[in-house]
């Protein structure tokens, strides 16, 4: 992460020379890529004025490490030069002849009154908790880069019914994912008309024979479940998609012949974002938690809790990642005597967060934050996952229900709540966390 280490003329250069090196030392011990664009100390205006240049150029998250107090008016310029680039303000806890946490809390006061978004990190570089704090605010801040124009896929409109799952799309683009329509029908007949060219029969056919556990051979909706994915698939491809949100349901089920699930598992097993019920909110919440967390992201609706158990359960038709089953996923025929194919599973144990962004209220969108562990638990139709929340349940739900969060959840086996807090900062909305309901 490209970094400029700023100071007054009023300080010893020396000892703050000292300081940007032993930052850059112990950032390369911690794992954190650290680039000083500035090439050493920024502190003359001149200096100023070449890494606003240097910062602008390369359009990337940036920090500003104060290595002293410094001048605010050079620091207020810099951040309005360099445009809407995530921004770190570090600092520490001395040496206190540099008066570090000064600079830090003067340049965070000018900076929230001119409305920049930013994070800041501050702490002693012997401190493991100050370079764990860093290393998630990077992270935070990449993935700020990567939602910008990510392209979601919305397959149709939203199902019937399911008001919880619209979102003002020029609200969302606020916060970078770009939504591209596609046609439903659309889909519905390229998938219908691939079952006509031989070469992509030949390939339905291959798939269909390398399928580890299936219960649903000879079933007429299992080629069409096939076609749906390359139909899917080469509008990914085409479009350039981080994300698909399809309407899976009535239309796909009852005038094509079969859902989507299939093809949704399938594509999220290959890195391609998937929610289910055209819930581009969820999609957004998916794209920021496999930014963070490198893995495959699950959502389902929130099917009950277990007070005794402190569990919470989430289940949806059978759309999950076959890389999060805890048990063998089985290709099958859909529950609810849905026409269709699903792949069936009960989701893995470990470590995760749950996540959900909310469509705004009273303007403003909101991230739920949760910590839990999955477990093992009954299997059943579709996708099941059994969470063990780290918070008492009761408290989960109580803050769900408050604070206007939507029935799909979205989890990913990966603990980066910190992460995603201080996402919430860098996008300038709240995050909702359990320990905010006590």
């Amino acid at each position: 992460m490209n970094a400029l280490f700023i100071g007054g003329d009023a300080f010893v250069e020396e000892m703050m020379a000292d300081l940007r090196k032993s930052f850059l030392d112990g950032a390369a011990k911690h794992g954190i890529d650290v680039k000083d664009i500035g090439d050493g100390l920024i502190i003359s205006y001149d200096d100023f004025e070449r890494a606003t240049a240097k910062v602008k150029h390369e359009a990337k998250p940036c920090m500003i490490v104060c290595c002293s107090w410094t001048n605010e008016e050079q620091v207020m310029h810099l951040v309005r030069g360099v445009g809407s680039v995530p921004l770190i303000v570090v600092g520490f806890d001395g040496p206190a002849d540099l008066i570090s946490i000064s600079g830090v809390m003067a340049t965070s006061s000018n900076l929230a009154r001119m409305r920049i978004n930013f994070v800041p990190v501050v702490g002693s570089m012997s401190d493991e908790r100050f370079w764990r704090r860093l290393d998630a605010s990077v992270k935070a801040a990449n993935c700020v880069m990567d939602l910008q124009g990510a392209r979601i896929g919305l397959i149709g409109h939203s199902c019937p019914g399911m008001v919880s799952m619209l979102c003002d799309e020029s609200e969302l683009q606020r916060l970078g994912p770009q939504v591209m329509h596609i046609g439903l029908a659309e889909v519905m007949h390229l998938a219908k008309k691939q079952m006509d060219d031989p070469n992509i029969t030949k390939k339905i056919e291959e798939d269909i024979n390398g399928i580890p556990t299936l219960t649903c051979k000879g079933y007429p909706g299992l080629p069409l479940a096939v076609s749906v994915y390359y139909a899917i698939r080469g509008l990914v491809d085409d479009m350039n998609l981080k994300a698909v949100a399809p309407r899976c349901w009535p239309d796909m089920p009852e005038v094509l012949g079969t859902s989507p699930c299939y093809a949704l598992s399938r594509l999220e097993d290959e890195g391609i974002i998937t929610t289910c019920e055209a819930d581009i909110l969820s999609a957004t919440t998916q794209l920021a938690l496999r930014s963070l967390s490198g893995t495959a992201t699950f959502v389902g609706d929130t099917a009950g809790f277990d007070l005794q158990k402190n569990l919470l359960h989430l289940w949806h038709t059978g759309a999950a990642a076959t890389c999060l089953a805890g048990t063998p996923p089985v290709v099958q025929k859909t529950c609810l005597d849905i026409p269709g194919v699903t792949v069936t599973s009960t989701l893995k144990e470990g470590k995760l967060t749950l996540a959900k962004l909310t469509r705004p209220l009273n303007g403003e969108f909101s991230f739920f934050i949760g910590r839990g562990e999955g477990v093992s638990g009954p299997k059943g139709e579709g996708n099941n996952a059994y969470i063990r929340t780290e918070a008492p349940i009761e408290r989960v739900i109580d803050t769900l229900i408050k604070n206007a969060v939507e029935h799909h959840i979205a989890l990913t086996y990966a603990e980066v709540d910190l992460e995603l807090k201080f996402l919430t900062e860098f996008l300038g909305i709240k995050a909702v966390t359990v320990d905010d309901e006590r």
